[in-house]
């Protein structure tokens, strides 16, 4: 039972450090420093230990001064390798989805559109980036490959520290819902070619966005 507790305080901690980089509330080389990060979660040292040696398993984490834990930042080689493998592993999942997706699965992708035109129609981009991830984690799941799915999760969350870009105009998320109703008439046809090359234009879509940030992201960093 204490070995179960103590799991579940390590992945309360990891998940939550990871949800603030996907959020932009820590970004590449913010210190995440052992004590501070346990008085904030209420725990001991030890599980944020393991949580950050996690995150640094991840591609999250670095050693930085004092081998002090560090959110790290990518080099631009890793961010257009990440960036390619995003964009070929969501297009394949998309592709696979089309033809495995029950009719159940097929209906709650329809619902993430339409709660997608919600968010749009009230400028919402908190909670259209929620439905963006909703919306890609079902065709993910849809493709029913679990090495690639495992594979389009994992390359999602090192590139986790970017995941602000796409949606920071109206604009933004216009364009990203038309896509998204671009994807869904594949799926719901069944038609792998159509779904395939309208997850690929989504992806370039993002891919742009991804890239320009990074470089903003570098600028700002040597700046300081």
């Amino acid at each position: 039972m204490i070995a179960s507790d103590s799991s579940l305080m390590v992945e309360r901690v990891y998940r939550s450090l990871v949800q603030q980089i996907f959020d932009g509330e820590l970004t590449p080389g913010d210190m995440l420093q052992e004590e501070q990060v346990a008085e904030s979660f209420g725990v001991s040292r030890t599980p944020v230990r393991e949580a950050l040696h996690r995150l640094m398993y991840d591609g999250l984490a670095a050693r930085g001064p004092r081998r002090a834990f560090m959110v790290r930042s990518l080099s631009p080689d890793e961010v257009s390798d990440l960036v390619e493998a995003m964009w070929e592993l969501e297009a394949l999942c998309a592709r696979l989805s089309s033809m495995r997706m029950t009719p159940q699965e097929r209906h709650a992708l329809s619902l993430c559109v339409e709660q997608g035109d919600v968010a749009l129609a009230e400028n919402d981009s908190v909670a259209y980036a929620k439905i963006n991830r909703d919306f890609h984690n079902r065709l993910v799941e849809g493709a029913r490959n679990r090495m690639i799915g495992g594979s389009a999760k994992a390359t999602r969350v090192r590139l986790s520290p970017l995941h602000s870009a796409p949606f920071a105009t109206r604009e933004d998320i216009a364009k990203s819902q038309e896509e998204h109703k671009d994807i869904l008439k594949g799926v719901l046809a069944s038609d792998q070619l159509h779904t395939w090359e309208a997850m690929s234009r989504h992806m370039a879509t993002t891919a742009t966005k991804v890239l320009a940030l990074y470089h903003e992201m570098e600028e700002t960093r040597k700046a300081r």
